[in-house]
C-alpha cells in the first residue's frame, strides 16, 4: 500500500494546521477578539454631540 504525501490542499484539512490557523485568530493583539473589544469600547463610550 502506497502511503500518501501531504502537501499544498491537503495540509489543510489537518488539525494542526487549523489550529495554528485558528492561534492567529485568537491572538489578544491581532486577533478578532481585540477587533471586538475595541468595537465595544468604541460604541460603549458616551459621545458628546458637536454644534
Amino acid at each position: 500500500m502506497e502511503h500518501m504525501s501531504i502537501g499544498g490542499d491537503l495540509s489543510e484539512i489537518f488539525l494542526d494546521t487549523r489550529v495554528k490557523k485558528l492561534k492567529k485568530c485568537f491572538s489578544p493583539v491581532t486577533g478578532w477578539r481585540q477587533c471586538l473589544v475595541s468595537l465595544e469600547l468604541f460604541l460603549g463610550e458616551p459621545r458628546t454631540m458637536r454644534s
